[in-house]
């Protein structure tokens, strides 16, 4: 009917301070207006959020919901003077030059250390992570769930998982020295079941 039920994030982030009971729309954090109070906003997650493109899969075996999830934090600061367009970066109106990595020794180890990458499963109905794997880093590629209660997913360091859908234990690991983003796929033939990636 359109109503809201009920939400809760699946990672950090603190640009809301919760979702209003009866609407479901975010309670802003005052801090992490930068555009009404000018001040430099360091957010989590960022503009590429806790998931982004990579395929999430659903197992109606365990009943969990498998998200190749990221925190990726992010500078915000207006332009100097307003709006100006930019040929090379994004044209939203921010100073691209507050978005990459700081300035200082001790806030780029920082803002390192704010950076990873996760595979979750989460039950939808508990809203609640029942086991996580922490990954060398963020940007990790989709998960293929299969009848058999496997999951398979790449990582952006070229790793090649195989994992255990129920408590994600590493049954299989092949280095395939590339980055995997893609999701796998899985076909038979003549009764053999393969898993590929690209």
């Amino acid at each position: 009917t359109g109503e809201f039920l009920s939400g809760k994030n699946y990672v950090y982030q603190n640009w809301a301070n919760g979702l209003d009971p009866l609407t479901g729309r975010p309670i802003y954090n005052p801090d992490g207006l930068y555009t009404l109070n000018g001040k430099f906003w360091y957010g989590i997650p960022g503009p590429l959020g806790a998931h982004n493109f990579m395929a999430m899969a659903y197992s109606p075996k365990t009943h969990l919901v498998y998200i190749p999830a990221h925190q990726i934090p992010f500078g915000y600061k207006n332009q100097v003077g307003g709006f100006k367009p930019h040929a090379d970066s994004w044209n939203v109106g921010l100073d691209m030059t507050k978005n990459g990595l700081p300035d200082t020794p001790e806030a780029r180890t920082a803002y390192i250390k704010d950076l990873h990458g996760w595979l979750l499963a989460w039950d939808p109905v508990k809203m609640e992570t029942v086991w996580k794997i922490d990954h060398k880093g963020p940007w990790n590629g989709g998960v293929l769930a299969t009848g058999g209660d496997l999951l398979f997913q790449g990582l952006a360091n070229g790793e090649f998982h195989a994992y255990d859908a129920t408590n994600g234990s590493d049954l299989y690991k092949f280095d395939a020295q590339s980055g995997i983003i893609a999701p796998p796929m899985t076909y038979s033939v003549n009764g053999k079941q393969y898993v590929a990636v690209e």
